[in-house]
């Protein structure tokens, strides 16, 4: 098991990342293709989401607005705990509503 963390980054190489807080995520086992809303737990002082060793086929979704990311940051990173390497999970992080208006946005895979 271990904690799953959620970081704003300054790059997408995750430079000078850095706790980014949510109260909340959702999760959905293999079982189900219902998502649930959870609170997240409190880390190290990082909000993260604790992860058993049973935790195997699950996703779970952390849902970032642009307006939680700190000034200079403007990506985020997920860290999975090594314990993982060879279980079937992912945590995909949505990040919505964006900072700047633009009429050809840039890709998110480059900084």
């Amino acid at each position: 098991g271990g904690n799953v963390k959620v970081r704003e980054a300054t790059n997408v190489s995750g430079s000078s990342a850095a706790t980014l807080n949510f109260d909340h995520y959702w999760k959905c086992t293999a079982t189900t293709d219902v998502f649930t809303k959870t609170s997240a737990d409190s880390s190290s002082s990082a909000n993260c989401i604790t992860v058993g060793n049973s935790s195997d086929n699950k996703c779970w979704y952390v849902s970032i607005p642009a307006s939680k990311l700190s000034d200079g940051f403007d990506c985020v990173t997920i860290t999975m705990p090594s314990a993982f390497a060879s279980a079937m999970t992912s945590c995909i992080a949505v990040c919505h509503k964006a900072r700047y208006k633009s009429s050809a946005p840039p890709t998110a895979l480059t900084d």
